[in-house]
């Protein structure tokens, strides 16, 4: 066999076993054998034992532990034993780690009896439960209704059916285009990233890369609730404002000229790293209180600002607590992404304005929305969150702090000195950088995987704005981020 093209070649011997033979270099823009094709030809030998020679195999990289992986599944499902000791070493460790956990089967559970099921007690009592509940929801819809058709409903018939309009048919393009674009998002990084590595067993690790953050989601439901018009060519939806953050503002854009119901601010920003300054905030706060203007201060990473001078939360200026909301997290403070637990500031002297002109305390909107909608987080996420604010907490979460902030110092001097631009990084565990040659996001995106293997995000999924950049999270270990930014200074030298 050629020893640049790769080729493999299967080998029967006379005790039903077999040796797979892989020769030539395995490697992303050759011209390799896929396992789909070669699996008919296992099949059909069907050895009880198999051996991976890798004696005429030249370079390779995860082009071929895909392949191993794929191949030790199939063999797995069909008890045939592999043995990869002729392998390349670290070949033969990489494929050990990938297929030392086997799938998971959850134990069968013996049914219990059909006598030992029933109560009677119990079920008249769920049928008693049910139907109260169905009667209750029935006769509120009732009201609701006959109160809709006589007028004395809260809200308007023109508004009810515009509603249902914008939430239906109107909505229809919408969800269509946002579960598009979500799923070949999931797709791509599956297919190109996931395969490579022959790691899909990793696929929850590797799946938040596609969610686009706080910003992402918040802009998703906002869309599939039907309350934006349709999306134009650049995907700005009708009915959303958006600030543009660019280098020319900092990334910290000024109050718009008109008036908006809702403002978004994250400060420490994601994905920029810029900072609100107490100017910058005390202008949004003049124009929220002028405009009759929630604003919604995302204080995420503030854990993460180093310079005392900036501001922790909005409410450090005068008049914010008549006109923000602020919003808080202990994913980024002290490592609790997963097990979901923050808290909401929503001070008692905000007041909204309903179509009817009056006055009303969103306090007291938002303390019947949790009473209903929320059963609060479990006890234990509880005092592990009360943990966090004492002095042995606080201790720990700034040392873990400053690890991720030297991680983001790496990132940012290692990026400017193979001359990217770059941005943020001082106050905020992102570096935003600017795409090299005029690249879009994406292909900066597929370049970087090609050529590095490295992961990122591409600025355009957080908006028009963020085309032609890309955002690095510092979130890994030292060691990680060194061989990361040194494979990008090596590739783009």
């Amino acid at each position: 066999m050629s020893s640049s093209t790769a080729q493999i070649q299967l080998d029967l011997d006379n005790d039903h076993g077999a040796t797979l033979h892989f020769a030539g270099d395995w490697v992303e823009g050759s011209a390799t054998p896929e396992y789909l094709d070669f699996r008919p030809q296992l099949l059909a030998s069907a050895p009880n034992t198999l051996v991976l020679s890798g004696e005429g195999l030249g370079e390779w990289d995860s082009i071929f532990m895909a392949f191993l992986l794929q191949l030790c599944n199939d063999c797995r499902e069909r008890d045939i034993s592999i043995d990869s000791a002729a392998l390349p070493a670290s070949a033969h460790r990489l494929l050990q780690v990938a297929t030392a956990v086997k799938p998971h089967k959850p134990p069968e559970e013996d049914s219990p009896p059909l006598l030992a099921t029933l109560n009677p007690v119990a079920m008249l009592k769920g049928v008693a439960e049910g139907t109260r509940d169905s009667l209750a929801f029935m006769g509120e819809v009732t009201v609701a209704l006959g109160r809709l058709a006589v007028g004395k409903a809260n809200t308007r018939f023109s508004d009810f059916l515009t509603f249902c309009y914008q939430a239906g048919p109107n909505a229809f393009a919408i969800i269509s285009l946002t579960s598009v674009l979500v799923g070949m998002i999931l797709a791509y990084l599956r297919a190109v990233q996931l395969q490579q590595f022959g790691a899909e067993i990793y696929v929850a690790d590797l799946v938040v890369i596609g969610m686009l953050r706080e910003m992402g989601a918040l802009m998703t439901a906002i869309v599939m609730a039907g309350r934006t018009g349709e999306a134009d060519e650049r995907g700005i939806f009708a009915g959303i404002h958006y600030l543009a953050a660019t280098e020319e503002n900092g990334f910290t854009p000024e109050p718009p000229s008109e008036r908006v119901d809702l403002a978004y601010l994250c400060s420490p920003n994601n994905p920029t790293g810029a900072v609100a300054s107490k100017e910058n905030l005390s202008k949004w706060v003049a124009w929220a209180r002028e405009n009759d203007t929630v604003i919604v201060f995302d204080a995420a990473y503030d854990a993460f600002i180093q310079d005392p001078a900036l501001p922790h939360s909005i409410y450090e200026i005068d008049g914010a607590q008549e006109c923000a909301i602020e919003m808080r997290s202990f994913s980024k403070r002290a490592g609790f992404t997963g097990v979901r637990c923050a808290y909401t500031v929503v001070p008692r002297a905000l007041n909204g304005t309903p179509p009817g002109g009056e006055r009303v305390p969103i306090h007291d909107l938002w303390s019947r929305r949790q009473a209903t909608k929320f059963n609060e987080v479990p006890y234990i996420v509880q005092r592990g969150a009360a943990a966090v604010f004492s002095p042995e907490g606080a201790a720990e979460t700034r040392e873990q702090g400053a690890y991720y902030m030297e991680n983001a110092r790496r990132v940012r001097e290692g990026l400017a000195s193979a001359h990217f631009t770059v941005f943020g990084g001082e106050h905020a565990p992102y570096v935003w950088l600017r795409t090299p040659a005029g690249l879009t996001s994406w292909d900066f995106v597929d370049q970087l995987l090609q050529k590095t293997h490295v992961v990122g995000t591409p600025g355009s999924g957080f908006g028009p704005a963020g085309e032609g950049y890309f955002r690095i999270s510092a979130f890994n270990s030292h060691e990680n981020v060194d061989e990361a930014i040194d494979r990008i200074r090596k590739a783009f030298a």
